[in-house]
């Protein structure tokens, strides 16, 4: 006889729907479309300090180009120098190789803005043969205004009286002379200043110069004398 209380093991009967019973249920049918959730990643924000220095160097950026555009639209031109005559007189050389003379030159400065006056003070100037310099001297402050083709002549005199030159340059001025032409140099430099907009103070307002007058030949005119000219110089502005 068969114990009715022992329990019976078996498979469960399947539904008429084809569904399991006493199992788990049936997975959910999947649908069409499947939607995937991504976290997006935080965006960096800057913060008060970092907008404000970002502000300011882009300010300072801007400043500076618009500076260095100003300036190279204004910045005035430097004046214009030639020497118009150079003479040469009173020329003696003792066998001691003491030289005495007299140069005279003539300049004219000229001022090629049309939007800025300039001025100089006094300017050093100094006669040379070749790179050894021989006399100088101090040329009178000058002003010119922004006129068209605005211009001055301004003179100036060298002097030695039996001072020493150098052996071998003194025998080389004095054969050139003899030859009838010897070249000189003639030097000037100097401040010179800029007015109107210039002297506001946001550009240079003053500039130092060098004027370069090379190479100017002086033949003879006279007895005892010789002249040369006219004779375009070089300006350079010093930084």
């Amino acid at each position: 006889m068969e114990d009715s209380s022992r329990h019976v093991i078996g498979y469960p009967v399947q539904n008429v729907n084809g569904c399991s019973c006493g199992g788990a249920p049936p997975p959910p049918a999947a649908s069409g479309t499947a939607y995937h959730y991504v976290n997006p990643k935080p965006k960096p924000c800057l913060s008060w300090i970092d907008k404000h220095l970002t502000a300011l160097m882009l300010s300072i950026l801007i400043f500076v180009v618009a500076l260095a555009i100003l300036s190279a639209a204004l910045d005035p031109h430097l004046p214009d120098f030639s020497i118009q005559s150079l003479s040469l007189s009173n020329y003696n050389s003792t066998t001691n190789h003491g030289v005495t003379a007299t140069w005279k030159a003539e300049f004219q400065v000229s001022n090629p803005n049309t939007k800025a006056t300039f001025s100089y003070g006094e300017m050093d100037s100094v006669v040379l043969y070749k790179d050894y310099a021989l006399a100088d001297t101090r040329i009178g402050p000058l002003e010119l205004g922004v006129a068209r083709n605005s211009s001055r002549v301004v003179d100036a005199s060298y002097a030695m009286v039996d001072a020493y030159v150098d052996g071998k340059v003194a025998d080389a001025m004095n054969a050139e002379r003899r030859s009838g032409e010897v070249k000189f140099n003639v030097k000037v430099c100097g401040y010179v200043k800029f007015g109107n907009i210039w002297s506001s103070g946001i550009l240079p307002s003053e500039k130092h110069i060098r004027v370069w007058c090379n190479d100017v030949a002086l033949i003879s005119a006279s007895a005892g004398k010789m002249t040369g000219g006219p004779k375009t110089c070089k300006v350079r502005s010093v930084r």
